[in-house]
């Protein structure tokens, strides 16, 4: 009940509350000298509870930083297949060939993997045995596996920087398909290594467990509710499916134009797979009918600032136009998902 990004507002109102008595600010605006601005700062999902603190409260917060924001994405005001055509598109600037040889792979692997059981398909791509009991099918398995290539690298896109760098996620992801030597099963192999590179808390196995990518809870699978990329530690991630199951729907598919095969995100499998999780069902409008997000200016909207990396495909989602004289977007070229947020101390200051 508590759960939902319409809570999370209040307690911040309980915080800037609580820290406006501690240190005596008046809540005067207009006239006292007393008064103590207030500006929120977020990226990602509390890049739009950034943007909605200023909106729904106004007298309460002067000025809202979002970076990374996807506002329209919660607006279900865009097209699904935008943000996968957009992970494209800075895949194949990043790594010239990549999209061509991931489709070709993965397309390549799920015809192999149909044509055999699912222990042998597992042993040939470096996958451990202990395959997630709900995969019965070589049907399930093939999907399973391509849905988490594509997924492996909208989280590389997301932190492709600075771009260029060959030691980026997303980079080492192409190169893995990009071995025209290898049969397409050894390059599937490969992106397992690299999968498992890139994630400090993967334990360092002779295969990849798939229970690695489960998140917790019951009737859990490893494509869930949010098909922007996967999350783990994988018990991290059942609190944040369940939002993405009732307030924040994720309508994100694999067109005909990405790089990955194409499987539209089905609005009757996203009730039935959050009936079976949570026992709730999806509100896609909820939100913006009570906020109004989609229309900033025309609901009193002010003092917004939302900035966006151009090699995320988060922009896809989010403003990156000035929509009034006080919201306005500023976009870094050479930016991923909240990259300017992401400053880190050299060692000598650390």
């Amino acid at each position: 009940r508590l759960h939902s990004p319409d809570q999370a507002l209040l307690d911040y109102v309980q915080i800037i509350q609580h820290f406006q008595r501690k240190l005596g600010c008046s809540t005067d605006r207009r006239a006292s000298k007393n008064y103590c601005p207030i500006i929120t700062v977020g990226a990602s999902y509390p890049g739009f509870l950034s943007a909605m603190m200023r909106l729904v409260y106004p007298d309460l917060v002067d000025i809202s930083y979002a970076s990374s924001a996807p506002l329209l994405l919660y607006a279900q005001a865009c097209d699904q297949f935008v943000y996968y055509d957009y992970v494209t598109q800075v895949a194949e600037r990043a790594s010239p060939g990549c999209t061509h040889a991931y489709k070709r792979t993965l397309f390549q692997v799920k015809q192999e993997i149909l044509t055999m059981s699912i222990p042998k398909a597992a042993k040939k791509l470096g996958i451990c045995s202990n395959i997630p009991k709900y995969i019965k099918t070589p049907e399930q398995f093939a999907f399973t596996l391509t849905m988490m290539a594509g997924f492996f690298n909208a989280e590389a896109n997301m932190g492709y920087h600075p771009p260029g760098d060959p030691n980026t996620d997303l980079i080492q992801g192409c190169k893995a398909f990009q071995q025209p030597e290898k049969s397409p099963m050894e390059r599937f192999a490969d992106f397992f290594v690299v999968k498992t590179a890139t994630r400090s808390w993967h334990p360092r196995e002779p295969c990849y467990d798939l229970h690695w990518d489960l998140p917790a809870g019951s009737n859990a699978t490893i494509v869930g509710a949010d098909w922007s990329g996967l999350f783990p530690p994988a018990g991290r991630a059942m609190i944040w499916e369940f939002q993405n199951c009732r307030d924040l729907i994720v309508r994100l598919g694999f067109g005909p134009n990405s790089m990955f095969l194409e499987q539209p995100l089905d609005l009757g499998w996203l009730r039935d797979h959050c009936q079976a999780r949570f026992e709730v069902d999806p509100e896609p409008r909820r939100l913006v009918d009570k906020w109004h997000f989609d229309d900033l200016v025309g609901h009193g909207g002010s003092y917004i600032l939302f900035t966006n990396g151009v090699n995320d495909a988060w922009a896809s989602l989010s403003y990156t136009q000035d929509l009034s004289d006080t919201i306005v977007a500023v976009n870094f070229p050479s930016g991923a998902h909240h990259s300017e947020l992401n400053g880190r101390l050299d060692d000598d200051h650390e």
